[in-house]
């Protein structure tokens, strides 16, 4: 092992994943097993001697060691810590249909975030030409 394989043992993702199996008291073997990754795939993960892994085998990882996929992002180095700190306000865990929410766009493939945002913003623009019309037409379902 090469000093930057020693560096990236010890930092990032991989010592992350390693330290949380350990806590865990799960095996390697155990936790590929979870993730529905091979033992030799999750080792290099571990180790640092393969790249940061996609979205899908992160979500897999996440969903097996029992923390949130953008524990992984900051992690990897991919996000800031204060960066998730500014988003975590957006997401109270106080009202169980934002955390829902939240839960669920954290499992939106990468691919097809672009479609989700599309979509929302279409049902937002419904919502709103919906709620000027009732205004408009002195509908008494309408919002104050």
């Amino acid at each position: 092992m090469n000093a930057h394989e020693g560096d990236a043992a010890n930092t990032g993702i991989g010592a992350f994943i390693r330290a949380r199996r350990e806590a865990l008291g799960l095996a390697q073997n155990a936790l590929a097993r979870r993730a529905e990754l091979s033992p030799a795939y999750l080792s290099q993960i571990e180790t640092g001697k393969t790249s940061t892994p996609g979205a899908a085998i992160r979500r897999r990882i996440a969903e097996a060691l029992g923390v949130r996929h953008v524990d992984l992002l900051v992690a990897a180095g991919e996000l800031a810590p204060d960066e998730v700190s500014e988003v975590a306000p957006r997401w109270p865990t106080d009202d169980p249909a934002r955390v829902l929410a939240h839960e669920l766009i954290e499992q939106i493939p990468d691919e097809d975030v672009p479609h989700v945002i599309q979509t929302l913003r279409g049902i937002l623009a419904l919502a709103v030409a919906e709620e000027r019309y009732r205004e408009t037409a002195g509908d008494p379902a309408a919002a104050p």
